[in-house]
């Protein structure tokens, strides 16, 4: 949702291997045009498999894979990759309901 999200996340899995992928685009402006990101997760590794890339008029473009990346690297790694920051804002939600103990 922070990066305008467009595209169902396609989900599918690869019954030789049993390594789970997951595809998605965003609308949102980032480096070099990328809007598209595929993870593989890589079961008897424990590591991901990431490939960016843009998908424009019916055309995909890829960027070569990234191997062996760990889960905590993912975040991170989007980030650099796209320029584009996952992290929410900050909400500080103030009631004004409650009477002030300041005299």
């Amino acid at each position: 949702m922070m990066i305008g999200m467009d595209f169902p996340i396609l989900v599918s899995v690869d019954k030789k291997t049993g390594n789970v992928t997951a595809a998605f685009r965003w609308r949102a402006h980032a480096k070099d045009g990328l809007n598209l990101m595929e993870v593989t997760l890589d079961e008897g590794l424990d590591t991901y498999r990431v490939t960016f890339g843009s998908h424009r008029n019916g055309e995909a473009k890829r960027q070569p894979t990234l191997e062996d990346v760990y889960c905590e690297d993912l975040q991170p790694l989007f980030e650099q990759t796209t320029g584009l920051v996952t992290i929410p804002p900050r909400v500080i939600v103030v009631d004004n309901t409650k009477p002030s103990n300041k005299a």
